[in-house]
């Protein structure tokens, strides 16, 4: 019809016990056309749920649905009539596609196209360089999400971000800070801000509701950030424990409520709160199913800077060679960026970069779980990795150890969406950057197979063979062994908060033991942070070979350590040498304690870890406000009116006044202290792109 789409009534051959292939089969003749193998239906909430498999169309006959939508199969040639809109298969022509260079036989794409709380908002070529944060309160005027230190530090600006998983199918919402998220790599996304789930016009959602009448918002500046944070938690798991509540928000502070009425608030969404299962799910855009992920290209002549989006390894090698004379950077989320200027060098910049977003090639997705360990895409998020080791944690003791030690590293925002293979690449480009993702894998043994400059040929490193690499190389996957029975795996970390803050010094250690002598047969120490770089400590490992881990042994090994230590001994003033020594035989005592068989009462304690956080108990706080009978009702507790608005974003505040196509001023200050200024020139900051003129007096 008019709209493209046709109804048929079908019957089930099985019933209710029909195949999911069977059903294709006979959909695909009811149709007279080939169907893709996979098919959608709206839930009782709105919610586009798909089918792919058997326990799936299962689990929909069970729930009674009775209306499915399919998508045929393309034919090889592309129509486009005046009422049909037909998708195309890759390397055909779709609709508003630009070629940006022919000369490579990749139909590159300058069009972005992506959803706004439900509204599709286009874009051509975006710049590299802008950021997510700044299109929505500059280019948009939607205030409501806030800047807060613009690094991925405080969680303010936190939005929910949802798209089609590549393997699934199934449209997954995480949440996202919006200050580290270009605007270039959201295309397919639905972005959802406080004021999408909920505003005075339409009603506020359970979580503002519950935020607000909490006495959860004071200043209110970060509370649009909470918000988004809870209903992404809400959107993965309705009935969430308290302590799982209480553990989702390692990536958002506050300075004013001191946080309990925060979490006393959220935690009854919990099971058995006041509020589980109020929470209501916004509608995606039924389009967000259907979006055909392309290959992109934007280019900012002015920034000199390129975005690309392959979509599998060829398009990827293409781009290798099509950029040239450019600085590469594979990226997938990019979160780097929020610690990136503390490990730069002076004066750098992103002119001349093209950047390559690699988050959406298929071969870079994907885990297996095998008899010889976990092999994992360089795609795969962080959050992910930790779910899979943590299922196969059972008969594999180490992996619990990397799931626990990885729970540490960033926070939610950031975990939801960056690649384990990012901190790893970060490490390589930075080698005094003290990555617990580095330190852990090498200690693990992990094995990574790379992709180096131009060539397609995959090469397998270790992590240190990895680090001493240079030039443009792409992390394809990595391998983590299941270790011997009996084998010790510890891992240590201090750093100057629990989770979400670097290491001071961190520290991995894997002993295999012989069963019967109970000498050391082989052993893996690695640190970061006491050194400039990633050790591998060389000489303990040789001080532990061949010996019982016993008293005369361990002093041999710290003599060692030492040693190793001092070969490149960390330059950062905020701590001590001796206090980074101090720690780092500390670790290297409590792998010995571990590697005991029996300990007495008085050290069983040390070899604990300091209460992780999955481990607390859920905080408690109550809360009374005394009025005097003769005063009442001045000093009576009400809810903040405002508090609503807060919530929603609606609030403004003064750095809401005016930004939208604003221009910002920069102080230059003197590079010389105490000094006679005889001229000014002004010539290298106006040739900069975006600057419009230089004021004096």
């Amino acid at each position: 019809g008019d709209s493209g789409r046709e109804m048929r009534r079908i019957n089930l051959p099985g019933g209710a016990a029909t195949r999911f292939e069977e059903l294709l089969s006979v959909l695909g003749e009811r149709f007279g056309r080939r169907i893709c193998p996979r098919i959608t239906y709206l839930d009782r909430e709105g919610d586009v749920i798909t089918i792919s498999t058997d326990a799936e169309l299962k689990e929909a006959f069970a729930l009674g649905v009775a209306n499915i939508e399919v998508v045929a199969q393309p034919d090889m040639q592309t129509q486009r009539h005046d009422d049909w809109e037909m998708i195309s298969p890759l390397g055909a022509q779709p609709p508003g596609r630009e070629d940006a260079d022919r000369g490579s036989g990749i139909d590159w794409s300058s069009q972005l196209t992506f959803w706004l709380n439900g509204e599709e908002v286009v874009v051509t070529n975006p710049s590299p360089s802008l950021i997510l944060l700044d299109w929505l309160r500059e280019h948009k005027g939607m205030t409501g999400t806030h800047q807060g230190c613009g690094e991925g530090g405080c969680g303010i600006c936190t939005v929910a971000m949802a798209r089609k998983d590549l393997k699934t199918g199934r449209i997954e919402l995480v949440p996202i800070n919006s200050c580290l998220r270009r605007l270039c790599a959201v295309d397919g996304c639905h972005i959802v801000t406080s004021k999408g789930v909920g505003c005075q016009s339409d009603g506020f959602h359970e979580v503002q509701s519950a935020i607000a009448e909490g006495n959860g918002s004071q200043c209110g500046y970060c509370t649009p950030g909470w918000v988004m944070n809870m209903y992404a938690l809400l959107e993965k798991n309705r009935t969430p424990s308290a302590e799982e509540v209480e553990q989702h928000f390692d990536g958002n502070l506050c300075r004013c409520t001191g946080y309990r009425p925060i979490l006393t608030a959220f935690g009854a969404f919990a099971k058995g709160g006041k509020r589980c299962g109020k929470h209501q799910s916004i509608r995606h855009p039924p389009a967000l199913l259907s979006h055909v992920v392309q290959p992109l290209h934007y280019i900012d002549e002015a920034r000199q800077q390129e975005w690309y989006r392959p979509t599998s390894l060829d398009e990827y090698m293409a781009v290798v060679s099509q950029a040239s004379g450019k600085r590469l950077k594979p990226v997938c989320a990019n979160t780097a960026d929020g610690v990136a200027k503390y490990y730069d060098a002076p004066g750098s910049d992103e002119s001349g970069t093209a950047f390559v977003d690699i988050s959406l090639i298929p071969e870079l997705h994907g885990m297996e779980m095998g008899i010889g360990g976990l092999r994992c895409g360089a795609a795969v998020t962080i959050e992910k990795l930790i779910e899979m080791l943590e299922q196969g944690a059972a008969d594999a003791p180490a992996f619990r150890v990397l799931a626990e030690h990885m729970k540490r590293i960033a926070a939610v925002q950031i975990r939801s969406v960056c690649s384990w293979a990012g901190n790893v690449m970060f490490t390589r480009e930075h080698n005094n950057f003290p990555s617990d993702m580095v330190t852990i894998l090498a200690a693990a043994g992990a094995n990574f197979d790379v992709m180096m400059g131009t060539s397609s040929k995959v090469s397998t490193l270790t992590a240190p063979q990895l680090l001493d690499t240079s030039g443009t190389a792409l992390l394809v996957s990595m391998t983590i062994p299941r270790l011997p029975p009996g084998t010790i795996f510890e891992t240590y970390k201090v750093s100057q908060r629990h989770v979400f803050a670097h290491a001071i010094v961190n520290f991995g250690a894997c002993i295999a033991l012989d069963k019967v002598s109970q000498k050391v047969t082989d052993a893996r120490i690695v640190l970061g942070g006491a050194t400039n770089k990633l050790l591998i400590a060389s000489r303990t490992v040789a001080a532990l070979k061949g010996c019982k881990m016993d008293n005369a042994t361990f002093q041999a090994a710290v003599s060692a350590l030492r040693q190793d230590i001092t070969t490149d001994v960390c330059k950062d003033e905020r701590h001590s040498t001796e206090y980074r020594n101090q720690l780092a035989v500390g670790f290297l005592y409590k792998a010995f304690l571990a590697a005991a068989s029996t300990l007495p009462a008085e050290l069983k304690t040390a070899t604990l870890p300091f209460v992780p956080a999955d481990a607390r108990p859920v905080s408690r706080g109550t809360e009374t406000f005394d009025v005097q009978a003769k005063d009442a009702p001045i000093g009576q507790y009400v809810v903040k009116r405002s508090a609503f608005i807060q919530a929603s974003g609606e609030a403004t505040y003064p750095s809401d006044v005016g930004g939208q196509e604003a221009l910002f001023g920069q102080l230059v200050i003197s590079t010389t202290a105490n000094a006679k200024l005889l001229a000014m020139d002004p010539t290298a900051a106006l040739a900069m792109p975006g600057v419009h003129d230089f004021i004096t007096g």
